[in-house]
Formats: C-alpha cells, sequence, structure tokens
C-alpha cells in the first residue's frame, strides 16, 4: 500500500557558477564567466553560460548578455 505521507521535494543547492552570475547579473559577460571560473574549453563554457543564462538570469538582463 502507498505511503500516505507527503513527499518532500528536497531543496537543490546552487552551484558556485549560479551564485556568481546572479550576483554578478547587472554587468556579467561571457569573458569575465570563462576567467573567473577557468574556463578553457570554449564549447563548454559557451554550453555552461547558456544554461545559467536560460534558468537562473532575469529576463531583464538576459535580453543584454546573450
Amino acid at each position: 500500500t502507498p505511503s500516505s505521507t507527503p513527499t518532500v521535494k528536497r531543496t537543490r543547492i546552487k552551484a558556485a557558477d549560479v551564485h556568481w552570475c546572479i550576483s554578478n547579473a547587472a554587468n556579467l559577460s561571457l569573458p569575465s564567466f570563462a576567467t573567473t571560473f577557468d574556463h578553457y574549453d570554449r564549447q563548454r563554457c559557451h554550453a555552461r553560460y547558456g544554461t545559467i543564462l536560460n534558468n537562473y538570469i532575469p529576463k531583464e538582463h538576459e535580453i543584454k548578455l546573450q
């Protein structure tokens, strides 16, 4: 029989690069992101930066950062 207790969703902890991007959203740039987090693989850097923009950065900042 299924349990009657509700499932509690665990709060996810944001990665350090996500926190940094949120804190620096007003003046965020791909070069500053890459330098701060030592992303030397261009493809991986662009992918991570894009993911953070799409998922965590407010839309008013996202438009100017792409």
